[in-house]
């Protein structure tokens, strides 16, 4: 009897097997297809953007060999392309080596007043781009009461399309006295006039402070240090 039931056992443990077997089998398959079918997508997707590129560059060198030719007619041409792919938002940066030595010809050139143009739209460009950014603003503050009208602040900084991590309480030592905005790279301080903008709204008095010069290396971010003189905002401000 014991035997009998030993070798149900096994019988039934074959059959499992058995059956277990081609769903393993399917199953890798399965999991390999799909693992080869995502290497296939992201080899076809770097070969496009390799294409691109190589297509890019050829496009950008042969505007330079334009702009490099003897030919005032192909210079004139070339100049008014990239004056139009500037327009158009288009511009590519690999152009910018050449127009800026062109940009340093003659004055009374006018291809270089037209270079001068398209790198002056460019900066247009730029500049739009970066104070339309989101960039941190951290704010400190030097004692719990200042802690609500901190939380209207960043509110109304968030509104404004800055992006505030939470409110620090910064020890009474290190806090100062008055209310400053202080920003540590060139490019912040647009940015952080429009913070100071920000703040009087609400009814802060503050001073921007230029702290480029101690920076290692430029950071975008902003810093907003509530001064201990500062007290309870009214509740009227920036209504």
């Amino acid at each position: 009897m014991a035997d009998e039931k030993k070798r149900d056992w096994i019988d039934i443990l074959d059959i499992i097997a058995k059956l277990l077997i081609p769903v393993a089998i399917a199953l890798g398959g399965a999991l390999y297809s799909a693992h080869q079918g995502k290497v296939d997508r992201e080899r076809l997707a770097a070969e496009r953007q390799d294409e691109n590129t190589r297509r890019n560059l050829e496009r950008d060198t042969g505007y330079v060999r334009m702009l490099v030719s003897g030919n005032e007619h192909e210079k004139n041409l070339g100049i008014g392309i990239i004056d139009v792919l500037s327009r158009k938002n288009k511009f590519s940066p690999d152009l910018l080596a050449a127009l800026n030595i062109i940009a340093g010809g003659a004055e009374n050139d006018t291809l270089t007043q037209a270079a001068k143009r398209v790198l002056a739209k460019q900066q247009q460009v730029d500049s739009a781009k970066t104070s339309n950014s989101a960039i941190d603003v951290y704010i400190q503050i030097s004692k719990h009461e200042q802690g609500t009208d901190a939380e209207a602040l960043q509110n109304a900084l968030r509104k404004e399309g800055f992006a505030s991590p939470e409110i620090e309480l910064v020890a009474r030592e290190v806090a100062p006295v008055n209310t400053y905005i202080r920003f540590f790279a060139a490019p912040g301080a647009l940015q952080a006039s429009r913070v100071k903008d920000v703040m009087s709204k609400l009814g802060y008095k503050s001073a921007v402070q230029d702290f480029s010069a101690y920076a290692p290396s430029p950071l975008s971010y902003i810093e907003i240090w509530i001064g201990k003189n500062q007290d309870k905002l009214p509740k009227s401000s920036g209504t």
